[in-house]
């Protein structure tokens, strides 16, 4: 069998090229020596040179098959790079996830440092709020101490209780019963003692001695009474010193436990606080955690963007092959074809000399003379 661009004749039977059966021609040498009018030199002239392009489209449909491969194995090459640097973005992606997994772990570790911190927080509050009621009534029995009002109770009560024993009447009504006994006790000791003289007590010696004793009487309680008033204000000026003293110590007491008790309720705002910032800190974690995930997301997109890309490079790559078979594919075709037409030019003979079909430069006709397509 004649290769692509040969010609033969064996036994009648012309073959152009592989792809094509075999077609009986008449030797057209023979034909043309046998002066039988064959088809002549321009159509063998026009025969080699069509077989010379087919040859020539062949050879560089075969040159396309090896460029297009070359160009795809290097695609290819691209495609595997951007593979391996999908899988890298791929487990950084990974990473970025476990490192929001570790913050986001973090987060209940913080839980209980959060609810001591408000315990912390409620026991002070609650110190506070104590400390605040007993300053109020220290600071109410000073009141009271200032006001000499017993009706607050406790201390300040018992101040003011004693600071009434030390009234000056009291003193005064005391002194005054003790002169007035006194003088008393002295009459009927005189009047026995008139008796058994035998002074008789309405004599004059003995009316004498009444007017003595009413007047000495009267002297001692006069000046029993101003003596006790006396001491009864020294004694209440004391006791209002020393209420006075109690007082201020009752203020200060009041002063100090109030800012003891504003101290407490400080420390308990600072403790929440500290709890709402543990608080606020477990928030930041979980939302960085959120903003490394979000980053993870957004690799494994790009890893799946590369992906993508590295697959339509391998679809071109596939795709620059099947073009060039399919340029090789359309040369055989295209080949095949001409020898076709070539044959159906031929001399078809029935005996003899045959019929010759009459050939025009560039001009194609069939056994009967028809004009046919190229």
């Amino acid at each position: 069998m004649a290769g692509i661009g040969e010609t033969r004749f064996v036994d009648g039977w012309y073959s152009g090229n592989d792809l094509i059966g075999w077609h009986k021609l008449r030797d057209l040498s023979q034909e043309e020596a046998s002066g039988g009018g064959g088809i002549g030199t321009n159509w063998q002239r026009d025969m080699a040179s069509g077989e010379a392009r087919i040859n020539n489209a062949i050879s560089t449909a075969q040159q396309g098959i090896g460029v297009a491969g070359a160009g795809a194995g290097a695609m290819r090459g691209d495609a595997a790079s951007m593979r391996g640097q999908a899988a890298l973005v791929n487990s950084q992606g990974n990473a970025v996830n476990r490192d929001a997994d570790a913050l986001a772990a973090l987060v209940p570790k913080l839980d209980p440092y959060a609810q001591k911190l408000g315990g912390y927080g409620d026991d002070l509050a609650a110190l506070g709020k104590s400390l605040s009621e007993q300053a109020k009534d220290v600071f109410g029995q000073g009141g009271a101490l200032v006001n000499l009002d017993p009706t607050k109770g406790g201390l300040s009560a018992e101040f003011i209780k004693q600071y009434g024993y030390l009234s000056p009447d009291r003193y005064v009504s005391r002194a005054t019963s003790d002169v007035q006994s006194s003088f008393e006790n002295a009459e009927q000791q005189i009047g026995r003692q008139n008796a058994r003289r035998g002074v008789s007590a309405g004599s004059g010696a003995g009316m004498a001695l009444r007017q003595q004793l009413d007047r000495a009487l009267a002297v001692a309680r006069a000046a029993a009474k101003t003596n006790a008033r006396q001491q009864g204000i020294d004694e209440q000026t004391k006791m209002l010193s020393t209420m006075t003293d109690a007082a201020n110590t009752l203020y200060n007491m009041g002063k100090d436990t109030q800012s003891a008790a504003l101290q407490a309720t400080g420390a308990a705002g600072d403790m929440q606080k500290g709890a709402a910032g543990v608080v606020q800190a477990q928030g930041g974690l979980l939302g960085d955690a959120g903003k490394l995930r979000a980053t993870a997301g957004q690799l494994f997109g790009s890893a799946a963007d590369i992906f993508g890309g590295a697959a339509k490079i391998e679809g071109g790559a596939a795709e620059l092959e099947l073009s060039a078979l399919k340029n090789l594919q359309t040369a055989y075709s295209s080949a095949a074809d001409y020898y076709l037409n070539v044959g159906r030019q031929g001399i078809s003979g029935s005996g003899g000399g045959g019929t010759i079909v009459q050939t025009v430069p560039g001009v194609k006709t069939d056994l009967d003379g028809n004009i046919v397509p190229f």
